[in-house]
């Protein structure tokens, strides 16, 4: 059977946002503003030519709506008529703030066009199907694009836009940083996007705290300023508020929730984490863990 090379994508956790999206323009100028961070683990993806289009991850037929709206695209795009199964292995938990939507979006596009052989010159133009992809979909709005533009281990988009339309600036991170989650369950994301109300209420509060991250420029700054996002705009309830202070006990140099997901995340010197993972994991052991690298300098073009 004809099948892609696999494309591997990494994560992207996303630490706070501001939603931008306004439906009444063309997608490429729709997105968010926001920041978080790029880890190792991600999603490694392959396309073939199948009976039917279809998808699977981790080994299980999914109705994976937003890699099935990529399949849709790139047909339409590049009058492809043969059915496209395309396969994902996710290292990390679905739908709790890691990006998969978009990672997988991005990893369908480049495999499905290598499978086929379409060899567009223009990078961003490829990226930005993957863009649409996950805002027609509901699932996310500026992963795709923080994925993709900014090459460092964390970022924050200031202006949104698909990859090579929006504005990025890089935060410094420390090369001894390991990043560290524990991870409850998912959120659904769809009614948030599409909430007027919810959305004026989230802008107001981001939009001061995303300037004081840009300001300050530091990992450190987007953990902080995340963490008063998460509680201010109502996401943060009190269990989460009672992980966050053990991870800060610990020794983590920050932590906040991750948006959107029932779940924590933050960063903690390599050596300290050595020091203190017994009590880590007799804390969180019977949860979801997710232990990973940043992605520092990570460039698919």
């Amino acid at each position: 059977m004809e099948r892609s090379k696999v494309i591997y994508f990494p994560a992207g956790v996303s630490s706070i946002f501001k939603i931008e999206y306004y439906r009444n323009r063309d997608l490429i100028f729709e997105g968010a503003k926001g920041g978080g961070f790029r880890i190792k683990l991600g999603t490694y993806t392959y396309a073939e030519i199948g009976e039917k289009d279809e998808v699977i991850i981790n080994g299980i037929k999914e109705n994976a709506k937003t890699t099935y709206k990529v399949i849709d695209l790139m047909k339409k795009r590049y009058n492809i008529y043969e059915n496209i199964r395309v396969v994902h292995r996710i290292e990390i938990p679905i739908g709790c703030g890691f990006g998969t939507s978009g990672s997988g979006a991005l990893g369908a596009v480049f495999a499905i066009a290598d499978l086929f052989k379409i060899k567009d010159d223009d990078y961003y133009k490829l990226a930005s199907i993957a863009h649409e992809a996950e805002i027609l979909a509901l699932t996310g709005l500026g992963t795709v694009s923080g994925l993709v533009s900014f090459k460092g281990a964390a970022g924050l988009i200031i202006k949104e836009g698909a990859p090579g339309i929006c504005e990025i600036k890089e935060l410094e991170v420390k090369d001894d940083y390991l990043f560290v989650s524990v991870v409850f369950s998912p959120i659904p994301k769809d009614s948030i996007i599409l909430s007027q109300e919810k959305k004026i209420i989230i802008d107001r509060i981001a939009e001061d705290l995303i300037r004081k991250i840009e300001e300050e420029g530091t990992a450190e700054a987007l953990l902080k300023y995340s963490r008063i996002f998460a509680e201010k705009a109502g996401f943060l309830d009190n269990f989460l508020l009672s992980v966050i202070e053990k991870f800060i006990k610990l020794g983590f140099i920050g932590a906040t929730q991750n948006m959107i997901g029932k779940a924590v995340h933050g960063l903690i010197h390599r050596d300290k984490f050595k020091e203190i993972s017994e009590k880590f994991y007799e804390l969180f052991g019977s949860y979801r863990i997710v232990i990973s690298e940043l992605q520092h300098n990570f460039s698919f073009n």
